[in-house]
């Protein structure tokens, strides 16, 4: 997509009862959205997780009432893995124009770079070196530290990339349909955010998550590739 998913879009999901329908949301996802989840069955790292952020049903993101964060054009966050699958799931079923045999998913990690970087390997979006105004990280133009959350999709022309797609530098980290180990515990972020330092911005820096998380900087975008892909 050119713009990461924005609070006024995943609005609908909510207002259609997205959170309550389970023909959106993937076994695990219906367990973790109805506080089903067994802990005792969990990584250590999940189970750290649950500690600190309880399971609870909620039915909105959890910086949804958040002032700083609920601009309608900036990202949503505080998505978990399994809220962003099923925005997915849900926008699959409502997009007329999506074409016959695709789906609107989650973009995989390889997809990601590619419309990040462009076919030349840049190392930002914009190409080589980072730029103080065309992206918003912890290194960015304004008060030395940072423009202090997240900002609205369109802020940063400069920053756009070869695919002509939007802050995939900055803003809020991304999540991905890729798995970041063999294992299978671990899901792929991608793009950096408002909060962190510019070399996680690069077009090639992976970080990982498990699908539990939920932050103040940490969104998606969606992508229309082929069943299957």
């Amino acid at each position: 997509a050119k713009y990461p998913v924005t609070n006024i879009q995943f609005a609908r999901f909510v207002k259609e009862d997205g959170y309550q329908n389970p023909e959106f949301w993937s076994e695990l996802g219906w367990a973790w959205r109805t506080g089903k989840f067994d802990a005792r069955t969990l990584e250590g790292v999940e189970r750290d997780w649950l500690e600190h952020r309880p399971l609870a049903k909620r039915n909105v993101p959890y910086y949804w009432h958040n002032i700083e964060l609920s601009n309608a054009i900036m990202p949503v966050v505080g998505v978990c893995w399994y809220e962003a699958e099923a925005y997915c799931n849900w926008l699959s079923r409502k997009i007329v124009a999506v074409p016959e045999g695709y789906d609107i998913r989650l973009p995989c990690d390889g997809e990601w770079e590619r419309a990040s970087r462009g076919t030349d390997g840049r190392e930002y979006p914009w190409g080589e070196g980072f730029e103080k105004t065309a992206a918003n990280t912890w290194d960015s133009e304004a008060t030395g530290h940072g423009l202090g959350g997240t900002t609205a999709v369109c802020t940063f022309p400069q920053g756009v990339s070869p695919a002509e797609a939007w802050d995939m530098s900055g803003n809020a980290w991304e999540w991905t349909g890729s798995w970041y180990d063999d294992d299978e515990k671990y899901r792929i972020v991608r793009g950096g955010s408002w909060i962190g330092y510019q070399w996680f911005a690069r077009s090639s820096f992976c970080n990982w998550s498990i699908p539990l998380m939920f932050n103040d900087d940490l969104g998606f975008r969606v992508v229309i590739a082929p069943k299957d892909s």
